[in-house]
């Protein structure tokens, strides 16, 4: 059963988590037969061949962290539904807490000058102006 659609109307305030540090709101909120609740991610481009994206799993982790918190009741899986059809279905187990704990962990690390600027990713980026990527462009090179 449908309980909820984020069109701006449905889901009238996002959810939050203490425990997480989180807030959102899924795409879409079913209810199961059983009563537990399910988020739904859409994607309107087509499903990555080698299956979802770490960002797009991550964020359908972080949609079922919500949902238990605020509901009480553990979901057992959230969705996440790509424009071309392919769905992929997440479970919420112990790996899956574990796995948006270590998530988490590392949003909380400072900035460890792993990535390297890149003039043709960096151009197109609505992050470059505010990013600290940027510091480690070579010298006299600006990738504004």
């Amino acid at each position: 059963m449908l309980l909820a659609i984020d069109d701006g109307l449905a889901l009238d305030r996002p959810m939050h988590s203490e425990r997480w540090g989180l807030s959102g709101r899924p795409d879409e909120l079913r209810r199961l037969p059983d009563g537990r609740r399910v988020p739904i991610e859409w994607k309107s481009r087509s499903a990555p061949r080698g299956g979802p994206f770490p960002s797009h799993r991550a964020q359908v982790l972080a949609y079922l962290a919500l949902v238990e918190e605020t509901t009480g009741a553990p979901p057992p899986f959230g969705l996440l539904r790509y424009g071309d059809g392919t769905e992929f279905r997440i479970p919420w187990d112990r790996d899956a807490r574990a796995e948006l704990g270590d998530i988490r962990a590392a949003i909380a690390r400072p900035y460890d000058g792993r990535h390297l600027a890149s003039p043709t990713k960096c151009a197109g980026c609505r992050w470059r102006t505010l990013c600290d990527v940027r510091a480690s462009a070579p010298r006299g090179r600006t990738l504004d």
